[in-house]
């Protein structure tokens, strides 16, 4: 076991040192600045009314308080539970040997622990979670290729293995799922009159 577990991580650091080596110098900026979960405040807003245009306003607004509840849990497994307990390093922090080899952009190294990605899982839980919801392929593809673009931005940076990120959008898109088997169906089916109760098998994507 011991020997699979260092194979595996002499495996992410070689994917990592792959992926981080792919930098150049114009991109810097621009990188560090989509990275920054602030700059994504607009996006937010903006789905926030797509949801409700979609959806109206009393199933919209569910739809956006239990997508913040499955980004909120995604964000605290992952900050306060799992990371404090595995306690991997970034390959960026000074006290991991292969920082000597991680390129970062303008000295920013983020916290000392990586594992796992916070921004893999909160990226992916709310892209999972609006798939569920919304069951449009064309909304799916825009929110997974967004969440995948952040978390490309993570190993460009040198803050995070491709492992971090891997479980990371793995914890994001269960919780997502189970947020949204629970407690959105619980409360679609509680407070949405005049609508049949939710049934998984008859729900279909719609190629918009």
């Amino acid at each position: 076991m011991d020997t699979l577990l260092t194979s595996l991580q002499q495996l992410d650091a070689s994917v990592f040192l792959f992926f981080n080596g792919l930098h150049a110098d114009w991109l810097d900026h621009p990188v560090k600045t989509l990275t920054n979960r602030w700059i994504w405040v607009p996006l937010y807003i903006v789905v926030a009314a797509l949801v409700v245009r979609l959806r109206g306003l009393r199933e919209g607004l569910l739809i956006v308080l239990c997508a913040c509840a499955a980004v909120g849990l995604a964000d605290y497994i992952c900050a306060s539970v799992i990371r404090p307990f595995c306690g991997r390093l970034r390959p960026s922090n000074l006290d991991n040997p292969l920082s000597a080899f991680t390129y970062v952009v303008d000295n920013y190294r983020a916290g000392r622990h990586g594992f796992p990605s916070c921004h893999a899982a909160n990226t992916t839980a709310l892209a999972t979670f609006l798939s569920l919801c919304l069951r449009r392929r064309a909304i799916a593809v825009f929110m997974f290729m967004w969440a995948g673009m952040l978390c490309y931005t993570r190993v460009y940076l040198g803050v995070h293995y491709p492992g971090d990120l891997i479980v990371g959008a793995l914890i994001g898109a269960s919780l997502a799922y189970v947020v949204y088997m629970t407690l959105y169906r619980w409360l679609y089916n509680n407070n949405t009159p005049n609508r049949t109760n939710l049934i998984t098998d008859d729900v279909v994507w719609v190629k918009k």
